[in-house]
């Protein structure tokens, strides 16, 4: 009977000393992927020009970007932009932000990669997850594509 007790003892005494650590995600949900659409429509900003013509979801990132800089800025990008001097993905649809003064940038027009990260992120930060969980996941998810920006992770607590 002890042969038997022993190991369960051991199993549950891990079980309960990993269940304290943060769970990996597993990705946003379409439902809040599909909500973001709606408000990107609402936030208030004028877009570039060159985002005229493009997909309806590269319009969408390029205002959620400028409401969710914060997010971005701690997430990295793998498209290869780190040669173009990006620091993050927020940098793929941002040159600079000073309040409400924006100097937009085109990588992102064509990138699927840049466009992902953005989205994913956005969607996972609305859904509660810590800019610590997002990026862990999308370090996961995208890091074998390519150089990534040397964005630095944030702090678990994040």
């Amino acid at each position: 009977m002890k042969k038997v007790i022993f190991p369960f003892l051991i199993f549950f005494i891990v079980l309960v000393g990993c269940s304290n650590k943060e769970e990996a995600i597993l990705g946003p949900s379409q439902e809040t992927i599909q909500m973001l659409s709606q408000e990107a429509q609402k936030i208030d900003v004028t877009l570039p020009d060159f985002v005229e013509g493009r997909p309806n979801m590269v319009k969408e990132n390029y205002a959620l970007s400028s409401k969710y800089s914060n997010v971005l800025e701690n997430m990295p990008c793998f498209c290869g932009c780190v040669n173009q001097g990006h620091e993050s993905n927020f940098n793929c649809f941002i040159k600079e932000k000073n309040g409400e003064d924006i100097v937009w940038d085109q990588m992102s027009l064509n990138c699927d990669i840049c466009n992902g990260i953005a989205r994913e992120s956005i969607a996972l930060y609305k859904e509660g997850n810590s800019l610590y969980q997002i990026r862990t996941y999308i370090d996961d998810k995208y890091g074998d594509y390519g150089p990534s920006t040397n964005t630095p992770m944030p702090p678990e607590n994040m």
